[in-house]
C-alpha cells in the first residue's frame, strides 16, 4: 500500500509546496497544497505512470505558487 502513495515537499517562489500522488485503480492522480492553505486537485487527466503524475503535479504547483505573492514573514 505504501507504494500507492508518494508525497514530495519543497520550497518554490517563497512558498512551501506539497504534492501527493496516489493510485486509483490502474491510474495515478495528483493533488497539491501551497503553504498549507491553497489546494488544487486534478482528476481529469490521470496518468498510467507514477513519475508522470508527480512531474505534472510539481509543474502545476510551481506555476501556481509563482503567480502568488510570497508569504509575509511575521
Amino acid at each position: 500500500m505504501a507504494d500507492d502513495i508518494e508525497v514530495k515537499e519543497f520550497d518554490h517562489a517563497g512558498h512551501h509546496l506539497r504534492v501527493t500522488v496516489w493510485k486509483s485503480g490502474h491510474l495515478w492522480k495528483w493533488s497539491y497544497v501551497i503553504d498549507g492553505l491553497h489546494e488544487g486537485q486534478i482528476t481529469k487527466r490521470p496518468f498510467t505512470e507514477k513519475g508522470d503524475s508527480m512531474s505534472e503535479g510539481m509543474f502545476v504547483a510551481k506555476y501556481r505558487a509563482g503567480k502568488m505573492p510570497p508569504l509575509e514573514k511575521n
